[in-house]
């Protein structure tokens, strides 16, 4: 955990605990229980989803050219069930780079590992809360475990924004306990994105 993650985590928790919770209610899970991490970025799926994320890099679709304020063009996934939300991130995003969607937690955990698997990992995650299947709180510390369990580095974490229009302070504590790297509420203030994103690197 990076000195900065670490400091947020102590002052939300007052500890350095690793204890598991469900991120909304609060309850303490048994990691043994939930399904192996493996299974998530290694199946026939993901490779087949691995070959058409490197193809479209390859031919260019789904793709604007780099924004001016980039050398190199962002790759983003926006996770988001609601469709006018989805696109004005999309709007937003476009003149970054590449900007691919997914409408809950688990389309979000497939799409990151596939992007892993392809060579083109995302460099930010836009991320809302609430969502069916798998909300984006689950999905925000399973991507976070992957990470950990394949080595990467915090300097090297795929950066995850949390985008929401829940603003109650426990909701916001949980998603930078689970190490999200900002927390935007709805509306959704385009200048307040940009800002962040210069923040952490992404963009010039």
């Amino acid at each position: 955990m990076s000195n900065g993650r670490r400091v947020v985590h102590q002052a939300l928790t007052g500890d350095l605990r690793t204890d598991h919770f469900d991120l909304l209610t609060g309850e303490e899970f048994d990691l043994q229980s939930e399904p192996e991490l493996e299974s998530d970025c290694d199946s026939d799926m993901i490779s087949a989803e691995a070959r058409l994320i490197s193809e479209s890099r390859s031919s260019g679709e789904a793709t604007r050219s780099p924004g001016r304020r980039l050398s190199t063009a962002l790759r983003v996934l926006v996770v988001e069930d609601d469709f006018t939300s989805r696109v004005l991130l999309q709007s937003l995003l476009l003149e970054f780079g590449t900007v691919h969607i997914a409408v809950d937690g688990i389309e979000a955990i497939h799409a990151f590992c596939a992007a892993r698997k392809s060579g083109a990992p995302y460099g930010l995650i836009c991320m809302d809360v609430r969502m069916p299947e798998m909300n984006g709180m689950d999905a925000l510390q399973r991507i976070r475990m992957i990470e950990t369990q394949e080595g990467v580095e915090p300097s090297s974490a795929v950066k995850i924004f949390m985008t929401t229009g829940v603003r109650d302070l426990k909701t916001v504590s949980a998603s930078f306990n689970a190490l999200c790297d900002a927390y935007l509420s709805k509306p959704l203030d385009a200048r307040k994105l940009i800002s962040e994103m210069r923040q952490h690197n992404l963009i010039k």
